[in-house]
């Protein structure tokens, strides 16, 4: 297929006004009619038959790249599906999904074993060893497939989106006008102040974290903690750690104290 009937394709099949920017940069690159098969393949599996499931999914995997566009992107879809801007949050921050969503305990723990091993269990590797077998337990085959395939395309889609960084900006797509700031802000920012380090080679800002010292948890720069297996990946790999203590943790430890 060319670009031009790709395109079109997206616009019929998906409701979309134009194609998204990073499919735009795909076929800029001559690189879209090489993966288009595979990211439409995944689209239209329907091993996973709720859709809000596999945009749930997608969103908090998404929420692992440094790029925002994809992770508006799969908040705009999930908003339009009817989640409110808590129930979308909610995906990200304690990685459950709302009660509207059927069976949801059990999909619950499927979204966070793909959050934290970003594949489907049953490879052979050092990661799938330590996880929870899933398969046997909680996935049929096809659910199995279903999701295979969506961890494998949102790794693909954001590992393009970072590399090309500047070339996908959330602020290009009018059709995140609107609600595009107010998904950014569900992105939490856990960088409470930058310090001056001198090294050898010269003058840097590292980032400094706030981490409660009983229960780990991260307060985020508007004053919000979240638990730290949800939020490791968007730490900077040089941070460091200033102790505090969330507010439950305080209650519990001047409760303890009288």
């Amino acid at each position: 297929m060319t670009n031009e009937e790709i395109f079109e394709e997206i616009k019929t099949g998906w409701g979309w006004a134009s194609a998204p920017i990073n499919i735009q940069l795909l076929a800029n690159k001559g690189l879209l009619s090489i993966y288009w098969p595979i990211i439409k393949d995944s689209l239209n599996d329907p091993g996973i038959q709720d859709f809000r499931v596999k945009e749930g999914i997608s969103l908090a995997l998404s929420s692992q790249c440094d790029n925002n566009y994809c992770f508006i992107s799969h908040s705009f879809i999930l908003y339009g599906l009817g989640f409110t801007m808590k129930e979308i949050k909610t995906i990200v921050s304690e990685l459950r999904f709302p009660s509207m969503v059927e069976d949801k305990d059990r999909w619950d723990i499927v979204l966070k074993w793909a959050f934290f091993f970003g594949r489907p269990p049953g490879l052979s590797d050092s990661s799938s060893k330590t996880s929870p077998l899933l398969v046997p337990h909680l996935l049929n085959e096809s659910e199995y497939r279903a999701l295979f395939k969506i961890c494998s395309i949102v790794d693909l889609l954001n590992r393009f989106s970072e590399f090309y960084f500047h070339n996908i900006q959330v602020d290009k797509e009018t059709i995140f006008s609107e609600p595009g700031s107010q998904f950014k802000l569900l992105i939490p920012d856990l960088t409470k102040f930058h310090r001056k380090v001198r090294s050898p080679d010269g003058e840097f800002d590292q980032p400094v974290v706030v981490i409660c010292m009983f229960c780990k948890a991260i307060k985020d720069s508007l004053g919000h903690w979240h638990a730290l297996e949800t939020v490791l990946v968007k730490l900077e790999r040089n941070s460091i750690f200033s102790h505090g203590a969330c507010p439950n943790c305080a209650t519990s430890f001047i409760e303890q104290q009288n």
